[in-house]
């Protein structure tokens, strides 16, 4: 059970006797090698901040102390000042051993006062919350509404397995289905595909997860592989089992080799008892929305489908216009769809509508400016950092910073620069220090 804030701010008991009139809130919610994170607040002194320190237990040994002064990124209503400022992160002043990380406490300074463990505390370091890469520059299809403007695209480049070799090395520090093989384009189209998936570690198998549009004749090797691989997920793009709108929608495919493909798969997975799972991912549109109820039926229960999901589009530049006219669902259209899936386990189907961007709205997806201090602090303390990797080893670093903002790009560089993880992210964190 995931553990609600709110909820312990109504039993308004004090941790600790040694503040009678205090009410001393909070949960550690990260012990790593590297550092704990969490957030305490007196409720009755909503100005005071508090100053925690991070003790071995059975030494006594104090590894760091921080204020309790930073962004919390969760909204925890009617306490303190409300503006959530009561958010810790202690870097410890060298790397500890797993049994060391096991004996951490953390306290009120000059106090015995224990802050409580949060029922679900992540004890292992993995503080890239999304490693998103792109193992090639292009795609086999050119479909009407893709967010990527291919019209310069005149030549498809591989990433090499040397800068795949460096990336793998972040693997550990990633969480479980947040390593993208693909993230803009068809990874099918790499001629090492198959052989980068098979380098992974069968222990970080469960980290791996990639889109295809599954447009590309396969052989059954590549499905019997999948099936058995322990990858986390596959993400399978398909708007229609019709093959007049599948092909429209799905320019330059073929129906039949996209069925193939799936029959194929499907086979593999139900064959070898898969623990893979597939997501399949549909663009919702006056031709193909109509279907979706009976294709997620077929998907669940034939395809080896877990999930399904409906998208709106983003209302891009070039886009063409005779699309968006004859293709963009209107409020009745998106409100029949609702409804048509109002029963259904929420766990298996998302629908996302309303996700165009207006014409005058747009705006590059990078900011210009740097975020605020604070704003990466929330992003250190939240394991929110997020990592763009292109074909060639360009790498950006991004911070999630509030849900109701974009992420920023705090860093680029490339993976060649990268000597080792954790150095990688000491330099992430000196962006902090110097904004």
């Amino acid at each position: 059970m995931v553990y609600n804030p709110f909820n312990i701010f109504k039993k308004k008991k004090p941790i600790s006797d040694l503040y009678p009139n205090r009410f001393i809130f909070g949960f550690v919610d990260e012990i790593n090698v590297v550092f704990a994170s969490g957030w305490v607040c007196d409720v009755n002194h909503i100005n005071d901040r508090l100053v925690c320190e991070a003790v071995i237990s059975d030494t006594g040994e104090v590894l760091a102390f921080a204020l309790a002064n930073s962004l919390y990124h969760v909204d925890i209503p009617s306490v303190g000042d409300g503006k959530n400022y009561y958010a810790f992160w202690i870097k410890f002043s060298r790397e500890l051993t797993s049994d060391e990380r096991d004996k951490v406490i953390i306290r009120i300074q000059g106090t015995n006062t224990l802050i409580p463990f949060a029922p679900q505390i992540r004890t292992v370091f993995q503080p890239f919350a999304q490693m998103a890469m792109d193992i090639v520059n292009n795609c086999n299809l050119r479909c009407p509404f893709c967010l990527y403007d291919y019209s310069s695209t005149k030549k498809t480049y591989f990433m090499s397995e040397k800068t795949l070799d460096i990336l793998l090395k972040l693997l550990p520090y990633v969480d479980d289905g947040q390593f993208w093989f693909s993230c803009l384009h068809e990874p099918a189209l790499h001629p090492q595909f198959e052989y980068f998936l098979q380098k992974i570690p069968q222990q970080y198998r469960k980290k791996i997860s990639f889109t295809t549009n599954l447009a590309k004749k396969m052989p059954d090797s590549y499905f019997e592989f999948l099936a058995t691989s322990n990858i986390d997920h596959i993400n399978i793009s398909i708007e229609s089992f019709v093959p007049q709108s599948y092909v429209k929608f799905r320019k330059g495919a073929r129906y039949q080799i996209f069925m193939d493909n799936l029959e194929r798969l499907a086979t593999a997975m139900n064959s070898f008892n898969s623990i893979t799972t597939i997501n399949y991912i549909a663009m919702a549109y006056k031709t193909n929305f109509k279907e979706f109820p009976e294709m997620y039926q077929l998907l669940i229960n034939k395809y080896h489908g877990s999930y399904f999901e409906m998208r709106d589009t983003f209302d891009l530049s070039f886009i063409a216009q005779d699309f968006k006219d004859e293709e963009f669902l209107s409020e009745a259209d998106w409100d029949w769809l609702e409804d048509q899936f109002k029963d259904i386990d929420k766990k298996t189907i998302a629908l996302y509508r309303h996700f165009r961007i207006k014409k005058e709205e747009q705006k590059d997806y990078i900011d210009i400016d740097p975020p605020p201090v604070q704003e990466v602090q929330e992003a250190i303390l939240n394991r929110q950092f997020t990592l763009r990797v292109s074909w060639d080893g360009a790498i950006e670093v991004f911070a999630k910073v509030a849900p109701s903002l974009t992420d920023r790009k705090i860093l680029e560089t490339n993976v060649n620069n990268i000597l080792n993880p954790k150095g990688f992210y000491e330099e992430i964190l000196k962006v902090k220090q110097i904004l």
